[in-house]
């Protein structure tokens, strides 16, 4: 039995696509880069699955490349080495938004706009707003350490990452962080792994911090004169 029918055995074969086109799509981001291709898009829809994908992947020294919405413009989601394009896009689930604590807790997936609409509804703000925002995923957010004009107010998105749950590349699972608003004791692993672009593990919970939602958002344009 080769690896990806393997896969397919394990998480169900209507999570691996092999289709040329769809491998093509896959493997592009908003780089521009076209020149390489995965074997196989794998959509796994929990964290069970990534841990028996990545298990196979190390059994047959597969690689594997996370992709969150492909928004990105550097190449960051590219598989360079063919092997195996995770997208993490079956893992879009708001899980739980703590109204009182300004917390929300999210799988990678989710769409980064859904987060925006989801906290103003109850008078919350999540200010990281990359151009994007309507495409790209909180898990390729992290991984990018996504900011936005908002940024130069507000901060960038590891102002705002309070913990991460994830699976490392030997598929064991690793929870970084705390789901508290301020702690200090012990090492400040989410800043490792935020902007780590997918290298150290795979997302599968990310929980964040909120703001009170602001009473009034506008954007100014100061022009100055050249001299």
């Amino acid at each position: 039995m080769d690896w990806i029918e393997k896969i397919k055995e394990e998480i169900g074969k209507e999570s691996v696509l092999e289709e040329i086109e769809t491998r093509k799509i896959y493997s592009r981001d908003e780089s521009g880069i076209e020149n390489f291709l995965c074997d196989c898009v794998v959509f796994p829809k929990n964290e069970k699955e990534i841990i028996k994908v990545l298990r196979i992947a190390n059994e047959f020294k597969i690689p594997v490349t996370p992709r969150g919405g492909g928004t990105g413009v550097v190449g960051g989601a590219i598989p360079l080495k063919g092997g195996i394009l995770l997208s993490l896009s079956k893992m879009n689930k708001i899980i739980d938004i703590d109204e009182k604590n300004f917390l929300i807790e999210v799988q990678p997936g989710v769409i980064l706009k859904k987060i925006y609409e989801e906290a103003q509804k109850l008078n919350l703000f999540y200010p990281p707003d990359p151009a994007s925002f309507e495409n790209c995923t909180i898990g390729g957010n992290v991984a990018t350490n996504a900011g936005g004009p908002r940024c130069i107010k507000y901060g960038v998105t590891e102002n705002y990452v309070l913990a991460i749950e994830g699976i490392l590349p030997s598929s064991e699972k690793i929870y970084a962080g705390k789901k508290t608003r301020k702690w200090k004791a012990g090492y400040n692993l989410p800043k490792i792994l935020i902007g780590s672009e997918g290298t150290l593990c795979i997302f599968t919970k990310i929980f964040l911090r909120l703001l009170p939602k602001p009473e009034y958002i506008e954007t100014l344009i100061v022009p100055f004169e050249k001299k």
